[in-house]
């Protein structure tokens, strides 16, 4: 017989030695521990899955009043927005809570910027794309942007202030994880659907999306900030 057998035998025959009574308590707790921490991941009503579960809801520090069953046209657009034609890129606002929009397009055959992208292929390009989301975002905090001009100046607005107060604009300052699934045409109607994920002071963090046909045909992460971009050029200049 081998040594190693005979090692083994001698094991067997003395059996386990025991643990001393404070080290087998510990196994014994950390090892409970464990057993209970696992059953709690499975169950339901676990704190740790009720966590993943839960989303953050922001809402608007000063939420615009409109209905969600009452569509808007061009001209009530414009008095949230200071973009104009040509580059006013929303026909219609379809609902509007606290933290989501939706808005409609339709794209032209004469709009300017398929008149060389492609020529016999015309194709709206993707940053006219993006700038939609961008301008669906604008309207969903003009609500915020009229609060801080009242905050910032009490003067009456004038005939030749901006829309959402006295030179105050929302301005892109982010744009992430930007995807284009389908390509867009002139003739085309998107659904543009812009939610409200976060607020940090004076920064703005939402998610824009366009569908095409009920399909998603472009998805973007952007950030934006309420800002006085100050005088045009040329009053600087003057």
């Amino acid at each position: 017989m081998s040594s190693k057998h005979r090692t083994i035998q001698r094991i067997s025959a003395v059996g386990t030695p025991s643990l001393p009574a404070d080290r087998a308590s510990r196994q014994f707790s950390n090892r409970s521990f464990a057993q209970l921490s696992s059953a709690m991941i499975l169950r339901d009503d676990s704190p740790r899955l009720h966590l993943q579960r839960t989303t953050k809801v922001t809402r608007l520090t000063y939420p615009c009043q409109l209905s969600s069953d009452k569509s808007m046209n061009t001209n009530e657009i414009e008095q949230f927005i200071p973009h104009r034609k040509p580059m006013l890129l929303i026909d219609e606002i379809v609902s509007r809570t606290e933290d989501k929009i939706v808005c409609r397009k339709t794209f032209h055959e004469d709009e300017f910027f398929v008149q060389g992208h492609f020529p016999g292929q015309p194709i709206v390009p993707g940053v006219i794309q993006c700038e939609c989301c961008l301008q669906a975002g604008a309207i969903l905090l003009s609500a915020d942007a009229m609060q801080k001009a009242k905050s910032l100046d009490s003067e009456p607005q004038t005939e030749t202030s901006q829309p959402n107060g006295n030179g105050n604009v929302p301005v892109a300052t982010r744009m992430d994880s930007v995807k284009f699934k389908r390509m867009v045409r002139p003739g085309d109607t998107v659904e543009i659907q812009v939610v409200l994920k976060d607020q940090v002071s004076n920064a703005y963090f939402l998610t824009g999306k366009m569908l095409l046909d009920g399909k998603l045909a472009a998805r973007l992460d952007f950030a934006c900030s309420i800002a006085n971009p100050g005088p045009p050029t040329a009053e600087k200049s003057s």
